[in-house]
């Protein structure tokens, strides 16, 4: 059963419903799509150039290049910057394809009855049931490598029924419920998560804001058909991605009523836990929601507090599909909820690893593991990433507990130090110091670093900043400072237009190896900071064609990463696996033992995607 939401914090959802309503009907997010060009816009939600960009694009699959041109011509005139030039690449091409067509061969082709697209003859029926992966009616777990064990201090978590192997894949499974992310839509498949070309592709007939990689994929969708709740209408693009999966959710459980549905709906919320402020903002969001999906939904309703508890659901037991080269949260490709996935508990040095085929998840051990040890997964940054307080503050916000894993009780070590420190302004010392004070992001810490996380003093001889260095402190930050700002300038001379010229690159790598003069005089030889830069050097002197210069820098990078990660890390094996194909370009090789055990670590994460993976580097 949901968990009422009776906490004595949250507003009453039923008494805001009215008014959301109106908010709803002025937003015009229950305003079908088809009848949005005739109006006169007057909100910045549809005049925003996207929105054009994606019915032009949606037209274009139809080979309706008249409306195509005409609504990519809005998005050129409605753009700015990076997107006006992609818009405007955009309409050029529809132009041209509307002038192919409109020539008296191509239109005879066009209009054959023996040419038209398949696609939309495609008979629409709404799909089976989906698959509940390894949580089915069958028991709780379809595999015998796992098992439940439940306990005071641990709650509900997933351990190895039988001694597991190294590398051993424990189950496969598809989500419960997923939804992919507003800036992929144009390259995977919205049902299964995979790539589509854009000549391939299939698009829903009734909206232009989902694509397919086949007609099975278009069938199988359930949100987008004659009686979706998403059909047609903007509401599912307006809200956060969070609160359209919850929606999702509520919708699907509401018609289904199997085990892993079941299982779902016993997932923890940590309601007492949320603050009256976040609570009172996802009331909104899902009475909004629950307001937008009543016109669609045909039957059972699901309502603001159910669509409220799978919101929090989410935000505890979600996963995020990434690419087997996962960098951070900014190349997330979709949100989900894997049913036996959920159950895993946490480690900042985990003995599982997931990966992503499409949709499917894939989890195999990356250690052995004895019978009846718990099968851990790491539900943010993993050590290496963060140092301690930083991974566990992140955890302590969203998940509301304190770590006490492994790698948590070695604590802020000096590695970790070294990670977020200065050098030691003795000459003499190759001490580190970690200050006092609190400091903003990109100085010395990619995070920013809370007060009294460090004393101020070097951990080799003890000298303290504030008195025995308390006139030259003053002139460090001021530099690291200046420093920043010069690396943002850079960044946005390479990311400024999508074709850089040689003079662009030449500008920015002046521009970063002053960064990396400066940080090299300040930060530890370890700091993630100087990593980064030096990571950003590596990349420009390769696109410059200076190999040696590249392969200096990678390997500046590759002994920061090897201070701070697990040797047994992806991230140590894709910066090994960069430095061997620099190396390649110069004529020489890299020792084979290194390459042979960095593949190795992949094959054991990845194992049959470890290849493609690595393609990627």
């Amino acid at each position: 059963m949901f968990l009422p939401v009776t906490h004595m914090q949250i507003l009453n959802v039923a008494a805001m419903a009215s008014c959301i309503a109106a908010v709803a009907s002025c937003s015009k997010l229950l305003c079908p799509w088809r009848d949005l060009q005739g109006r006169h816009m007057t909100l910045l939600w549809f005049v925003h150039s996207q929105a054009w960009y994606r019915r032009a694009c949606s037209h274009e699959a139809l080979h309706d290049y008249s409306a195509a041109c005409s609504n990519a011509k809005m998005a050129v005139k409605l753009s700015r910057g990076a997107q006006h030039e992609e818009c405007i690449k955009l309409l050029r091409r529809l132009q041209a394809a509307q002038q192919q067509a409109s020539s008296p061969t191509s239109l005879s082709q066009i209009t054959s009855p023996a040419c038209k697209d398949a696609r939309l003859l495609q008979p629409f029926r709404m799909p089976p049931k989906w698959s509940s992966g390894a949580v089915s009616d069958a028991g709780p777990f379809a595999d015998t490598m796992l098992a439940l064990k439940s306990s005071a201090e641990q709650g509900r978590q997933l351990v190895a029924a039988h001694d597991v192997v190294a590398g051993s894949v424990l189950w496969t499974e598809e989500p419960f419920a997923h939804l992919l992310l507003k800036q992929h839509r144009k390259q995977k498949c919205s049902t299964c998560l995979k790539p589509v070309q854009a000549h391939t592709s299939f698009s829903c007939p009734a909206c232009p804001l989902v694509r397919y990689c086949s007609p099975i994929c278009c069938q199988r969708d359930p949100f987008h058909t004659a009686k979706g709740s998403e059909c047609g209408m903007p509401w599912s693009v307006l809200l956060p991605a969070d609160v359209v999966l919850a929606t999702r959710m509520a919708v699907k459980l509401s018609q289904d009523t199997s085990s892993c549905a079941q299982h779902i709906q016993t997932l923890q919320t940590h309601l007492k836990q949320t603050s009256l402020f976040v609570l009172t903002e996802l009331s909104l969001l899902a009475t909004l929601a629950a307001i937008c999906c009543r016109h669609q939904v045909t039957g059972p309703h699901p309502s603001a507090g159910t669509i409220l508890t799978a919101l929090l659901q989410i935000h505890i037991n979600g996963l995020a599909v990434v690419p087997q080269q996962h960098t951070g949260a900014t190349d997330r490709i979709a949100l989900a909820v894997y049913p036996t996935a959920s159950l895993m508990n946490h480690s900042c040095q985990p003995n599982v690893a997931v990966c992503f085929d499409g949709c499917k998840l894939i989890a195999r051990a990356i250690e052995s593991v004895q019978a009846a040890e718990p099968l851990l997964h790491c539900y943010g940054a993993q050590k290496g990433a963060l140092i301690t307080p930083l991974r566990q503050q992140q955890l302590t916000e969203q998940y509301h507990f304190v770590c006490g894993c492994r790698a948590c009780q070695a604590g802020f070590d000096e590695s970790e130090q070294a990670m977020v420190g200065l050098r030691c302004l003795d000459s003499k010392c190759s001490g580190v110091v970690v200050p006092k004070q609190a400091v903003p992001a990109g100085l010395c810490s990619i995070e920013p670093l809370p007060s009294r996380i460090g004393n101020g003093c070097c951990n080799r001889c003890r000298k303290c900043w504030d008195e025995d260095f308390a006139d030259s402190s003053y002139s460090v930050w001021s530099a690291l400072g200046a420093a920043k700002s010069e690396y943002a300038l850079a960044l946005s001379q390479l990311h400024s237009s999508n074709e850089v010229d040689v003079r662009t690159l030449t500008a920015a790598t002046q521009g970063l190896l002053h960064v990396s003069e400066i940080q090299h005089k300040y930060l530890s030889k370890a700091n993630q900071v100087m990593a980064q830069t030096n990571n950003q050097l590596a990349e420009v002197c390769e696109s410059l064609g200076d190999w040696q210069l590249a392969t200096n820098y990678c390997h500046k990078v590759l002994e920061a990463i090897q201070c701070s990660y697990p040797s047994s890390s992806t991230a140590v094996a894709y910066q090994k696996l960069k430095l061997a194909d620099l190396l390649k370009l110069q004529g020489h090789q890299a020792p084979a033992h290194e390459q042979t055990a960095a593949k190795g670590i992949l094959q054991l994460h990845f194992g049959d995607l470890a290849e493609q993976s690595t393609k990627t580097v």
